[in-house]
């Protein structure tokens, strides 16, 4: 049975190693994988999804929907796509998403569920709202309490891809006091 999984939570919360672990767990059990990207992140060199501990795997840039949808059907023996940074993708996403489930392909889906205003980030409400299972993840803030929201830090535009050197993960309470 086809399902779409979600990964989501602040930055730093383990969602694209999520993604990374249910990736190579169907993989090991034979299952055809395309695991795909968002073109907008360039962090990292090369065609790779990468954790911020350094695990990467291969994978196929996406500028949108369309692209997605395209490198699915080249690959007829596709079972499982993964899909990283889901948040920058348009909205489009979310229906293919729910076309794939119904023509018996799973989806896994990572991304911010909230920008650093805390407004829901792109198609992530919607995605989250069709999904089967998702993985609300935290992290810890700094004052030692979980980590909700990302914040960006001063001076850091904000939408930008970017680590640690542009965002934080914070308690709500350090997000409210700006501490």
């Amino acid at each position: 049975m086809a399902t779409i999984e979600v990964f989501t939570g602040p930055m730093f919360a383990g969602k694209t190693t999520g993604l990374i672990d249910r990736t190579l767990y169907f993989r090991r059990a034979g299952v055809t994988v395309l695991l795909v990207k968002h073109s907008s992140d360039t962090r990292y060199a090369g065609h790779a999804v990468v954790t911020h501990n350094g695990v990467a795997l291969d994978c196929q840039p996406a500028v949108n929907t369309t692209d997605v949808a395209l490198l699915t059907q080249q690959n007829p023996d596709v079972k499982v796509v993964a899909i990283d940074e889901a948040q920058f993708f348009d909205p489009d996403i979310v229906g293919w998403a729910v076309l794939a489930r119904s023509v018996g392909i799973s989806v896994l889906a990572a991304g911010l569920d909230r920008e650093s205003t805390s407004r829901p980030f792109g198609p992530m409400g919607a995605l989250l709202a069709q999904a089967d299972v998702v993985h609300k993840l935290t992290t810890e803030c700094r004052c030692g309490l979980l980590a909700h929201q990302t914040r960006r830090k001063p001076d850091a535009p904000e939408g930008m891809v970017g680590g640690s050197e542009r965002y934080e993960s914070v308690c709500w309470g350090c997000y409210y006091r700006r501490g």
